[in-house]
């Protein structure tokens, strides 16, 4: 039982550790999502990038970047996708 709690910890902060990791890869352009939750505070993460540049960066944006849409997981979240340029790592991706 000890050995079996101590796999299913092991596979958490692995699992943890994978979702934190970040999408910044250096200076360029980047889809940006914002999770937006009424009442509580909004967030934001780099979905993908980087683009050489922002015509490329909006070719390939989510189809919701221009009116946000719901989190098919979460229908109390809207998800705002945008293009944003980024010259360094952003505080909120840390």
């Amino acid at each position: 039982m000890f050995r079996l709690c101590l796999i299913l910890v092991a596979a958490l902060a692995i699992t943890a550790g994978a979702y934190a990791a970040s999408n910044w890869k250096g200076d360029g352009w980047y889809q940006v999502i914002e999770y937006i939750t009424p009442g509580s505070a909004s967030y934001k993460s780099i979905y993908k990038g980087p683009y050489a540049d922002e015509a490329n960066c909006l070719r390939e944006l989510h189809p919701d970047y221009v009116s946000p849409g719901y989190d098919a997981e979460d229908p109390d979240t809207t998800n705002d996708y945008s293009c944003v340029r980024l010259s360094s790592r952003p505080d909120w991706d840390k």
